[in-house]
């Protein structure tokens, strides 16, 4: 189902409405292209892509984006995460058309045709020797994901402003291998985790707009 609830937490952070937001990402890209990680260990390792996707929220002039909550499989090196929608690149695809494939495999959102913001820099997350490159795309208020049950169990157009608005930032405290870790994240709902790379992700996006 579509969860188009409320943030617990405030959403009192300043978001620019669509047209000055893409403005803003447009104009820092230009000063500062995306990072790509460079080096003999980047370069063999497999490469990944995945699409922070922004529309107009319910609030005048201010924008929402879609995270997904993945389902627990062991095969899944992101079990249960909060995550954006993308995945691995297939032998002889580019990482453009490897973004536009899983989003629509994931979400049923077309990205053909869109344009692709970014990408924004490239990141390795902590649990999986993979190369990440993120990407950014506008979309009408109309659009909405319809998620794949076999790799999602729902869906959540999150207000920016909620993440820009630092009192929702918090230290989450988790447990691996009887070895505690305590980690910043978003703890949205109360109960659904942002951290790790798809945090990342977003600081290094709202640090261009702002």
């Amino acid at each position: 189902m579509s969860a188009n609830m409320a943030a617990s937490g405030s959403n009192d952070g300043d978001s620019p409405d669509l047209s000055k937001l893409e403005e803003k990402l447009r104009d820092s890209l230009r000063r500062k292209p995306g990072a790509r990680l460079a080096g003999e260990t980047f370069d063999s390792a497999n490469h990944a892509a995945v699409c922070m996707i922004l529309r107009p929220s319910d609030s005048k002039g201010s924008a929402e984006l879609l995270l997904m909550k993945r389902a627990v499989t062991e095969r899944d090196p992101w079990s249960g995460q909060m995550a954006f929608p993308g995945g691995r690149s297939r032998p002889n695809e580019s990482i453009v058309e490897t973004v536009r494939r899983e989003v629509l495999e994931e979400t049923k959102i077309n990205v053909m045709d869109s344009e692709l913001l970014g990408p924004l820099d490239e990141i390795v997350p902590g649990n999986l020797s993979i190369r990440v490159t993120p990407f950014v795309t506008l979309k009408p208020k109309s659009i909405d994901a319809v998620i794949s049950r076999s790799e999602m169990v729902d869906h959540f157009w999150i207000p920016l402003s909620y993440f820009v608005n630092k009192e929702n930032s918090s230290i989450y405290t988790f447990s691996r291998n009887e070895i505690n870790f305590q980690v910043p994240a978003f703890v949205y709902q109360g109960k659904h985790v942002i951290w790790g790379m798809t945090r990342r992700i977003i600081e290094d996006f709202i640090a261009r707009i702002q």
